[in-house]
């Protein structure tokens, strides 16, 4: 299946040679595995992955029917909440941290993700990667993390708490690691930690899973396991929430 992807990725031009061939890779044994243990028949199969028009049979499993509760709507009472203390958040979400950003690259290369050395320099303003940060196919440099944490923390200093919602590092799914995304994780945590002293309430995005988007189940203890990633949450942030809270995680 790994040489299937790799081969009409690469002939349909979906992306550049060495991006079709880290997908494959990265991805190969969540697909492997699927493959062997999934119960979907060809036709489903071919309709989950490019959608109905590629099933001969619509089948139940294509076509869920989803019972859902009667909703309840409650008239908005307004006088409820004169007079009651209001609290203020900050709200973090997708910083996509990428400690690999170098200003002067190429900000459009034709891959996923730009902006960084193996990308090569531009000559070029307009695709040039700027000191912080660039509107073309680039993440979020450490610089403007930290200046923009400055700014919450000197305009924001009565916040009750931050709330963190997840996607720590960079977009290069095709080419990323255990290790780059513990790094990720570490270093934001780090940065976070050191512009305020409120509590800081996390939640684990879809990109820090390797490969993206896959959160195995628990019984899975074999290579499959995320516990890697719930373990250096658990580490992580263990001075950030309540030990029940840390113990869920593992």
């Amino acid at each position: 299946m790994s040489s299937a992807i790799r081969t009409i990725c690469s002939s349909l031009r979906i992306q550049k040679p060495k991006v079709c061939e880290g997908i494959a890779n990265v991805f190969q044994d969540d697909i492997d595995f699927i493959l062997r243990n999934t119960n979907l028949e060809a036709n489903e199969m071919c309709a989950v992955l490019l959608g109905l028009d590629c099933a001969r049979t619509i089948t139940p499993n294509l076509n869920w029917t989803l019972e859902l509760p009667v909703k309840t709507v409650k008239p908005f009472n307004r006088a409820m909440f004169e007079n009651k203390a209001v609290m203020q958040v900050v709200h973090l979400t997708d910083i996509h941290l990428d400690l690999h950003y170098m200003p002067g690259t190429l900000a459009s290369c034709g891959e996923p993700l730009c902006c960084r050395v193996n990308n090569g320099f531009s000559n070029a303003v307009m695709n040039k990667a700027g000191l912080w940060g660039d509107y073309g196919k680039c993440d979020s440099p450490v610089i403007t993390v930290i200046h923009a944490l400055n700014h919450i923390k000197e305009n924001h200093p009565f916040a009750d708490y931050w709330l963190w919602t997840g996607d720590v590092g960079p977009h290069d799914v095709w080419n990323s690691s255990r290790s780059d995304v513990v790094t990720h994780i570490r270093v934001l945590t780090h940065l976070l930690q050191r512009h305020t002293t409120v509590p800081i309430l996390p939640v684990i995005g879809n990109h820090e899973a390797v490969p993206a988007n896959s959160f195995p189940p628990p019984e899975l203890n074999d290579r499959h396991s995320i516990s890697w990633l719930y373990d250096t949450f658990a580490n992580e942030w263990s001075n950030m929430l309540p030990q029940r809270a840390v113990q869920s995680l593992r």
